[in-house]
C-alpha cells in the first residue's frame, strides 16, 4: 500500500496519544533554555515559538507547566506581536526584577 494512502488509512491519534508521543520533559526543557537565554530582555511565546519552531500547541503548554512550577513568570512587561497586539514578555525566574506569576499567586 502506498505510504500516503496509510498515512490517511491510519487512525487519528488523540490529544492523549500526541501528548504521550512527544518527550515533554525535553520539549519543557528547550522552552526554559530559550527563555533563559532571553535574558532580562525575557521573550513572548510568539518570539519563543519561531525561534525554536516549536508549535504554539506545544510551547504554550510547556511554559505554562514551567510558570506554574516558579521557573518562568512575568513582570508585566509587554510587546508588540507579528499581528500588532501587544503580548506578555516571559523571563527566566532569577531574570526578572519583580517577578510574580500571572496565576495571581505572588
Amino acid at each position: 500500500m502506498l505510504n500516503w494512502l496509510k498515512a490517511i488509512m491510519a487512525p487519528a491519534l488523540s490529544s492523549k496519544e500526541a501528548r504521550d508521543s512527544v518527550d515533554q520533559a525535553a520539549l519543557r526543557e528547550v522552552v526554559l533554555g530559550h527563555i533563559r537565554f532571553c535574558g532580562a530582555r525575557g521573550c513572548t511565546d510568539e518570539e519563543g515559538q519561531l525561534a525554536t519552531n516549536i508549535p504554539g500547541n506545544s510551547w504554550r503548554p510547556a511554559r505554562l507547566y514551567l510558570e506554574r512550577h516558579g521557573l518562568v513568570g512575568l513582570d508585566g512587561s509587554r510587546r508588540e506581536n507579528k499581528s500588532g497586539r501587544k503580548a506578555v514578555v516571559w523571563f527566566a525566574a532569577p531574570h526578572a526584577a519583580y517577578f510574580r506569576s500571572s496565576n495571581g499567586n505572588d
